[in-house]
């Protein structure tokens, strides 16, 4: 037996943990694709910890919604987006006006929601000054009794966040609907469809959005992958790497990193699969090898080995 051939107990075994873990990335794929909520990672990659927590942080736009409860920046957006509708439809003149009242009344909303939450946003920021110069505090890290009082500090801040960019999301969801809204069916068909409001924040191409995207499609090809035995070692070598980065983003130790047994495991155990070559047994990539062993044999060397050319010339 070579060393690259498997034996068939254990052959079996790398079949069916291929098997179990491909359908485990190709679940979770589905469920973030036909989800009824849209799949965002900014809750998993804004609650990083560890040494690379910042590196983490840094993919989530407005992480702490700085520019989104900036009323300024707000309406500046919005005055941009309902150019962009404008030209998106090629609105007539009674239908950019018509956009011009409806920014009017979406800047009233607007100053009206910073009004009714001024204590609140007052707090809001507070409470997120103190969270950052406490976590910016080395030795707070050791302590349990201050990490529970971090960790409540936390909690009201997120409490808080949740409350203000809940309105704060619907303000942008009426904007989106009103500006849409003013096109007929007849440009709506011919534009393609309606013109997303988009966010504020979204900068450069590797952020949330960019994740959010790639990610259920990642876990259902992966799974596909892993399921068929098509590409095997490149699937479990880029899902392992997928599962690092989700251990590095919750750094083992780290005060208030969350578990991360289950994902170390299936990581290691696709490097496995990827370092035995998982693909050889029961897949579709034995069967391309053998077909291409079938119709392009491997030249036999015992003709062309320089002991038999010597003793040729003898």
């Amino acid at each position: 037996m070579s060393r690259t051939q498997l034996g068939p107990l254990a052959a079996v075994v790398v079949v069916v943990l291929r098997l179990a873990i491909g359908v485990h990335f190709m679940s979770e794929g589905l469920d973030k694709v036909r989800g009824t909520k849209p799949f965002s990672s900014a809750g998993f990659l804004g609650n990083a910890k560890g040494p690379l927590a910042p590196w983490f942080k840094g993919l989530v736009a407005d992480p702490d919604g700085h520019r989104k409860l900036d009323s300024e920046a707000t309406l500046g957006y919005w005055t941009n987006y309902r150019d962009r509708v404008a030209r998106h439809y090629q609105f007539d003149e009674d239908q950019v006006k018509q956009t011009d009242n409806l920014l009017a009344k979406a800047e009233g909303r607007l100053n009206d929601f910073f009004a009714e939450n001024e204590e609140t946003l007052d707090e809001y920021y507070k409470q997120l000054e103190r969270r950052d110069a406490n976590a910016a505090k080395a030795e707070r890290a050791g302590m349990q009794t201050l990490q529970t009082h971090d960790a409540r500090i936390a909690s009201d801040w997120m409490k808080l966040k949740g409350q203000l960019l809940s309105q704060m999301d619907a303000l942008w969801k009426n904007v989106d609907s009103d500006f849409n809204s003013v096109a007929t069916s007849e440009q709506r068909q011919a534009a393609g469809g309606p013109l997303p409001i988009g966010k504020l924040s979204a900068r450069g191409i590797f952020t949330t959005d960019f994740v959010d995207r790639v990610i259920p499609w990642f876990d259902v090809i992966v799974g596909v992958c892993l399921i068929l035995g098509l590409f095997t070692r490149t699937a479990a070598v880029l899902a392992g790497l997928f599962l690092a980065s989700v251990c590095a983003s919750q750094w083992p130790g780290y005060p208030g990193a969350a578990p991360i047994y289950y994902q170390s495991i299936e990581m290691l155990a696709l490097f496995a699969l990827a370092a035995i070559g998982a693909g050889k047994v029961a897949s579709v990539d034995a069967l391309f090898c053998g077909c291409r062993q079938f119709c392009c044999p491997p030249k036999s060397v015992s003709d062309t080995s320089p002991t038999r050319e010597r003793g040729k010339r003898a």
